[in-house]
């Protein structure tokens, strides 16, 4: 019995792991969109704590968390988001500076009053971009 304990306690674990990601692989916004090139997902307990910040909050369905570079791909990125946020139908309804170093979207289809925030946030050389919509 416990030559397989460590084997099933790795297994729990990572499991764990995998469950605290976006449920879509190589899409973005609950699997709206093709996940950008040099956006990368963020998972684990990093991801996991991002999404206990919502509680039980009724208005947040789903969650994602992104890492990009913090040079000309987060500036792209930011620009890039943009244009698929448009061709979903959705229109920027927020831009707000919280810090230097963050800053938070708020986009709306006005069709069917769906929200999306995008939150960007400099952590040394990432750009951690995370979402979060009903």
């Amino acid at each position: 019995m416990k030559r397989f304990a460590l084997p099933l306690l790795t297994l729990l674990l990572s499991s764990a792991a995998l469950a605290a990601c976006p449920a879509h692989p190589g899409y973005i916004l609950n699997g709206r969109a093709a996940q950008p090139a040099g956006l990368q997902v963020i998972c684990g307990e990093a991801f996991a704590a991002y999404k206990r910040a919502f509680g039980n909050d009724p208005n947040v369905k789903w969650t994602e968390m992104y890492g990009v570079k913090n040079n000309t791909d987060a500036t792209n990125l930011a620009r890039k988001m943009n244009v698929i946020f448009s061709n979903l139908g959705y229109v920027l309804v927020q831009n707000k500076e919280p810090s230097p170093t963050s800053r938070t979207f708020g986009y709306l289809n006005v069709t069917n009053q769906k929200l999306i925030v995008m939150y960007m946030a400099v952590s040394g050389p990432l750009v951690l971009v995370s979402f979060s919509g009903n």
